[in-house]
């Protein structure tokens, strides 16, 4: 492969060839090299222009009535719901709804509520065509998000990524307490750390393996 020929470069990039200026006064000639690092610039600032994905109106809508649905089914018990994400287009929808409970739920309580919902679903025919409802609770894997689920799981150990001012830090504690307003984590150095929720960014429960 030749070697680059940078000084050839720069020296062709710098004998400036004016653009046409006619009709303008005070135009100055624009060198190549001007033009070169214009366009290099205008690009990099395309690269970075931030991109909004609006919400899918009818998903939000979907995703809200299935919300409704499901506080009226397991109103009354000791089950909470965590949420609701729905996904695909009509005829091929995948509606997921994760619910928990401070005590351990088994496979028949999930199996009751995703029944009884799944019949309210039908009979408002909420969804348009044919879906497909899948009722869970979060596991494990899944990120914390309500202060009932914090309580739940007092006594073992979080990775918890948190705002601190300017910065965001990320430790790993024993949970050893949870109120409606923050959680307390005791760190390997035996530190005591009250986190309020709005300042937790994402808690994860972390596994020995």
């Amino acid at each position: 492969m030749p070697p680059f020929r940078t000084r050839a470069r720069l020296d062709s990039l710098h004998a400036c060839r004016p653009r046409s200026s006619v009709g303008v006064p005070g135009a100055r000639p624009v060198c190549r090299v001007e033009r070169f690092f214009a366009l290099c610039i205008s690009r990099v600032h395309a690269l970075y222009v931030p991109v909004y994905v609006p919400v899918n109106p009818t998903q939000q809508r979907l995703a809200d009535r299935v919300r409704e649905l499901t506080e009226e089914v397991i109103a009354g018990t000791d089950y909470f719901l965590v949420e609701v994400q729905v996904r695909g287009h009509k005829g091929t929808r995948v509606v997921e709804v994760y619910v928990d409970s401070e005590t351990e739920m088994g496979h028949d309580d999930l199996a009751r509520v995703s029944k009884e919902l799944g019949f309210l679903l039908d009979v408002e025919d909420v969804v348009d065509g044919s879906y497909k409802l899948e009722l869970s609770s979060p596991g494990i894997k899944r990120p914390l998000m309500l202060p009932e689920q914090y309580r739940k799981n007092v006594g073992r150990t979080l990775r918890v990524r948190f705002e601190d001012e300017d910065d965001e830090e990320i430790v790993v504690g024993d949970l050893t307490d949870a109120d409606d307003e923050m959680i307390e984590l005791e760190l390997p150095s035996a530190e005591r750390l009250q986190l309020p929720y709005a300042a937790i960014t994402q808690a994860r429960i972390e596994l020995p393996w």
